[in-house]
């Protein structure tokens, strides 16, 4: 990074590579160049825990969180601190270009600019991309960090912050490469239905949160079609269930295709 003001906390959450070894190789370098450094290594504690014990050690006024297999351009920080000049801001972002495996470019994601409420955030009319935050510390603190019990869904936060009355912003400004692995809609992502369904039930009921669990539900049923028709079909009946109305948008339509396309495959 070009901004020099920085501290720096690494946590290797029991990698079973050569993560640890080149980390300590590097220690002195980080010493010399962060304002404060620590790494320590431990067991697999998730990265819910990690990230909150991060957010506990800090002593900056602003926090950003960094997976190891992506790739922040060496402006990001400098680029999107001014923003934060905007107290009533509880966070930034930018866009990224997504990258594979081998590190080659796939596709550039550039949001809309904006300011938004919470309720932008919940019907998705904000595109936030975790890689690129920059967050508040103090806003992140206010709203009692991360919750434990559930598996780290991005919308979680930044539902929480709008919630609590702060504002985000989204630039143009491209900050990060995204590291896209290759996967299917299997157990991991499950899991994580599962937790956006979770963060929805901590929220006081909004008119529009029936729809959005809806179309959260829809997209599970489509991807999980070609795979597992039986779980597939419950999530669309979840989705009726929560919003009756939303036979009628697309993400309904686009589920029956995926679910009729197995049938006629099983037939």
């Amino acid at each position: 990074q070009d901004y020099s003001s920085i501290e720096l906390l690494i946590i290797d959450d029991g990698s079973s590579d050569d993560s640890v070894k080149i980390i300590k190789s590097m220690i002195s370098e980080c010493e010399e160049r962060f304002v404060r450094f620590s790494f320590f290594s431990q067991k697999n504690r998730g990265l819910v825990a990690n990230i909150n014990y991060a957010l506990s050690w800090a002593d900056g006024d602003f926090f950003a969180v960094l997976a190891s297999d992506d790739v922040l351009f060496s402006g990001k920080t400098s680029v999107l601190l001014p923003y934060l000049k905007n107290q009533k801001l509880a966070g930034v972002t930018g866009g990224y270009i997504e990258i594979d495996h081998d590190s080659n470019e796939l596709r550039s994601i550039v949001p809309s600019v904006g300011i938004w409420t919470f309720e932008d955030v919940l019907i998705r009319r904000a595109r936030l991309f975790a890689p690129t935050a920059t967050f508040r510390t103090s806003a992140l603190r206010a709203v009692g960090g991360y919750w434990t019990d559930i598996p780290l869904d991005d919308r979680q936060m930044w539902l929480k912050l709008t919630n609590f009355g702060y504002l985000v912003q989204t630039t143009d400004h491209m900050v990060a490469r995204y590291r896209r692995h290759a996967h299917n809609f299997s157990k991991s992502s499950i899991i994580m239905i599962e937790a956006r369904m979770a963060i929805y039930d901590r929220f006081k009921p909004h008119f529009n949160l029936p729809r959005v669990r809806a179309k959260d539900l829809y997209g599970a049923a489509r991807e999980l079609a070609p795979n597992d028709i039986e779980l597939a079909l419950k999530y669309f009946k979840d989705a009726f269930k929560s919003d009756f109305t939303s036979v009628l948008t697309k993400s309904c339509f686009r589920a029956i295709k995926a679910i009729a396309k197995k049938y006629v495959r099983l037939t």
